[in-house]
């Protein structure tokens, strides 16, 4: 009995974990592109859309507890450059107009690495991990 119950506690901590990790809908490729590159249609076209995916891929968010557990530091988003040429009215999110299910991996310029990176969206409890390239 005891080891059931043991199970069905593992279990739920594990499924409690899993759940945290917000993965980015692929779909919305086109709404992010339109929101970066607004006044630069040549890069607004599903001939990049691919590309724009494989980005978005290499995105995930967590949360600072799952950063506590990983152990490794994490930097401001406002650390990163914003691709906002084609659209000036793009900024860094906060904890004012930052929604994990809207975040926008497009209008940053995310370093390439060879591990994780990890950038917290500040005032939030949010971290965004760059999977290695």
């Amino acid at each position: 009995m005891k080891k059931i119950h043991l199970m069905i506690i593992l279990f739920s901590l594990i499924s409690v974990r899993v759940n945290a990790q917000i993965k980015l809908d692929e779909n919305k490729v086109a709404q992010f592109a339109n929101e970066v590159f607004l006044n630069c249609n040549q890069y607004n076209t599903p001939q990049y859309y691919d590309s724009y995916k494989s980005q978005i891929k290499k995105i995930e968010i967590i949360t600072t507890n799952e950063l506590s557990e990983i152990g490794k530091p994490a930097v401001s988003i406002k650390t990163i450059s914003l691709k906002n040429k084609c659209n000036a009215n793009i900024m860094h999110d906060n904890a004012t107009n930052f929604t994990p299910e809207n975040f926008n991996p497009l209008k940053y310029f995310f370093p390439k690495s060879e591990s994780a990176l990890y950038f917290q969206i500040d005032d939030t409890q949010y971290v965004i991990v760059v999977k290695p390239y």
